[in-house]
């Protein structure tokens, strides 16, 4: 029991308790219902025996604050002014933990949104009260609410890692991932305190995967562009192998739609990826070119044609080295516009398809995926090709599929 008050900080089960128990007494040490019986006897209503993280009989102290200021009222040496710092400080330390154990908010059932990692607001109130006052002394500088909320979630985390996932720390690791794929830059600021493990980071994305999927939220007057093209990874490999080269989609949807809701934290694995970001193979067989029967009519000898826009040309020639306050590029393109801006668009990204962008198969795939994402959306499917993907495309739509195909770049 000692060793159990000494570690109270810790989340044991009644087994650990019976192996520590073994350890120091052999064969005499009390089995699981005889310990269990025995914690409740000796510590009556100061402790809780529950199931915890999907571990049986965790014991957890309910320390109280009431408690807390009782032991330090009844302190010794209450003289001795070095003896009486450190009982302040150490009482202060067993408040904040006991609000940090008490917080109601704690939850590994699924991650924090997007949006509360974003709000600086949102991080700053996830701290307790205790916490927040302690730190609130010690930082004094700008955007001290950034650096109480990071510190303070730091603290938490330290303070009950198996029952926490802050949202700074978890924010904090798929950042590192994104921007730079490097496991021992997470696990060294993990092992610091700052973020969390590498681990949590790829069970996090891996649960986002499935969880979001690849279908598009019901749209509000929202018009979908597809776009395809050429996707390569790994193109510069040493022996030539493992290297990617397949198709890329997104969906481009104007005017932007947010699509945020909470990811389960849930256990996933390689299958249940595959099955939600996988494209159908749909063999294309040629039996006729339809595209031969097509002739393109001789074009004028350019000599004969006649520039109309020479002196245009040569008006915009004289006009720039005198600077005049024209519009830009973009200035020109919303002169020409007509009607309200609708707004920027937000990208959505859609499966990559596993084979040679020009192969006729994989264009049928991309067509008929892009096809079947459509007509859930209740939307004419409308995608756009470079050139080459363009005119392939053209001489499936002949034969087989009705779907807006237009010239990109």
């Amino acid at each position: 029991m000692n060793y159990f008050k000494e570690h109270e900080s810790d989340q044991m089960t009644v087994n650990d308790l019976c192996e520590k128990m073994n350890k120091l007494c052999g064969e005499s040490s009390y089995s699981n219902v005889y310990m269990k019986k025995k914690v409740l006897e000796h510590f009556d209503n100061n402790v809780v025996i529950t199931e915890l993280n999907g571990k049986q009989n965790v014991v957890t102290f309910k320390t109280t604050a009431h408690s807390i200021l009782h032991l330090f009222y009844k302190r010794s040496n209450a003289n001795d002014k070095e003896c009486e710092k450190r009982a302040f400080i150490k009482t202060a330390g067993k408040l904040i933990l006991n609000e940090i154990k008490n917080m109601t908010k704690l939850t590994k059932e699924q991650y924090p949104s997007s949006a509360d990692i974003m709000s600086i607001d949102s991080n700053y109130e996830y701290l307790p009260e205790g916490l927040l006052c302690f730190l609130q002394q010690l930082i004094d500088s700008t955007n001290k609410n950034r650096k109480i909320s990071s510190i303070g979630q730091a603290i938490i985390r330290a303070a009950i890692p198996r029952k926490v996932i802050a949202p700074l720390q978890i924010g904090l690791g798929v950042q590192m991932h994104h921007h730079f794929g490097s496991k021992f830059l997470i696990e060294t600021l993990n092992s610091l305190g700052f973020c969390s493990s590498y681990h949590e980071v790829q069970r996090f994305e891996q649960s986002a995967a499935v969880s979001q999927g690849i279908q598009i939220e019901s749209l509000n007057e929202q018009f979908v562009q597809f776009i395809g093209d050429n996707v390569d990874h790994n193109t510069g490999t040493i022996d030539g192998l493992n290297t990617f080269h397949g198709m890329g989609i997104i969906a481009a949807i104007t005017p932007s739609k947010e699509q945020r809701h909470t990811i389960p934290r849930i256990h996933t694995t390689g299958e249940d990826i595959i099955a939600v970001g996988k494209i159908d193979i749909k063999f294309y067989k040629q039996s006729t070119n339809k595209m031969e029967s097509m002739f393109f009519q001789k074009l004028s000898s350019i000599d004969d044609v006649e520039d109309q826009l020479e002196e245009l040309n040569f008006l915009i020639k004289l006009a720039r080295p005198l600077k005049p306050e024209l519009p830009g590029w973009s200035g020109t393109m919303q002169l020409v516009q007509t009607g309200n801006f609708p707004g920027k668009s937000s990208v959505v990204f859609m499966p990559m398809l596993n084979l040679n962008p020009n192969d006729m198969s994989c264009i049928f795939s991309t067509l008929y995926f892009i096809a079947c994402q459509s007509r859930k959306m209740n939307t004419t499917p409308v995608l756009t090709f470079d050139q080459p993907l363009y005119w392939k495309a053209g001489i499936i739509f002949f034969s087989v599929l009705s779907v807006l195909d237009r010239l990109g770049s």
